[in-house]
């Protein structure tokens, strides 16, 4: 069951980002994914990428002041991994970080999310979210990895994962893929039946 503050924010957020402009990421998408609670990845904030003309960033910004949030436009270089993102704080929700899509592929990531029964935000397909941790490649990143490399097995084809990988990732972020494939034991075959949010 979603607490109710989250249900809040994520109500905020698909009034201000109609489907289909939001895909869950990060953590909680991890968590989703992950069939056993036990492994879920304690986590407060909420990550998102939408697709939203840059142009209209302002006016999405006062619109979600309007229904409860601080927020704060942080802008990068056109190279930076994150060029583009709004960062959401209120007293009484959870923090939110929405990572602009600036780039054609991360709106193909939106497109590809997952839907999910009694959600109303699509997840980031696993293949995707896999790359997406890989190219973030932190610390925390490469752990996301590791968990959904062990506990998410049936939900991942790995030809279905290199191919993608190689299209988007460098050819350090491959080594670093591999190896950690190589060590998690992804499996070959894609089963959606378990997914839930926790």
């Amino acid at each position: 069951m979603i607490p109710p503050a989250y249900q809040r924010a994520i109500e905020i957020l698909v009034t201000v980002f109609p489907p289909p402009t939001l895909l869950l990421i990060g953590a909680h998408a991890v968590n989703a994914w992950t069939p056993d609670e036990r492994h879920s990845r304690v986590t407060h904030d909420i990550d998102f990428f939408a697709d939203c003309p840059p142009e209209q960033l302002q006016e999405t910004a006062r619109r979600l002041q309007e229904l409860g949030y601080t927020v704060r436009i942080k802008e990068g270089q056109s190279d930076d991994p994150v060029p583009l993102y709004l960062a959401l704080s209120a007293p009484d929700l959870p923090p939110v970080d929405i990572l602009i899509a600036t780039r054609e592929y991360e709106r193909d990531f939106i497109r590809n999310g997952t839907s999910v029964d009694n959600f109303p935000v699509p997840i980031a397909d696993i293949h995707d979210l896999l790359v997406m941790e890989i190219k973030a490649n932190s610390e925390i990143d490469r752990l996301d990895i590791r968990q959904l490399l062990t506990t998410a097995t049936a939900a991942i084809d790995l030809d279905t994962l290199m191919a993608r990988a190689n299209q988007l990732c460098t050819p350090a972020e491959l080594i670093v893929l591999r190896e950690l494939i190589d060590s998690g034991g992804a499996g070959p075959r894609p089963d959606h039946s378990h997914l839930h949010l926790h």
